[in-house]
């Protein structure tokens, strides 16, 4: 009997210690409208987190609220960023093209 808890021990304390070297699937990053140079700021607020939550899975959280950017984070249940996506002057949407590929870098990312 004392065999089999020893046994159950020894196998919990393998997997949680095999657990910590599985590699991160991303990173993240604050992002502001403040400190963002090379396109226009695409939102309505003025900073969020930028992330990587699954491999190619881009994300914006703002105030809370985590953003899909892109047809994978779309595909992974996480809402439009319709309701924080400025207008951009000219034109019908700021573009989201630099904020996906910052934050596609960030797949590649330790968190």
């Amino acid at each position: 009997m004392a065999l089999k808890g020893i046994y159950w021990t020894a196998v919990t304390v393998l997997a949680i210690a095999g657990c910590s070297q599985i590699p991160s699937n991303g990173g993240s990053t604050e992002v502001t409208q403040a400190t963002w140079t090379g396109s226009e700021w695409p939102f309505t607020v003025p900073n969020g987190i930028l992330g990587c939550t699954k491999p190619g899975t881009v994300t914006f959280n703002a105030d809370g609220t985590v953003y899909g950017l892109n047809g994978t984070a779309l595909d992974h249940g996480y809402p439009a960023v319709d309701p924080i996506w400025k207008s951009a002057t000219p034109g019908p949407q700021a573009d989201l093209g630099p904020v996906i590929e910052k934050g596609l870098a960030l797949c590649d990312t330790p968190s």
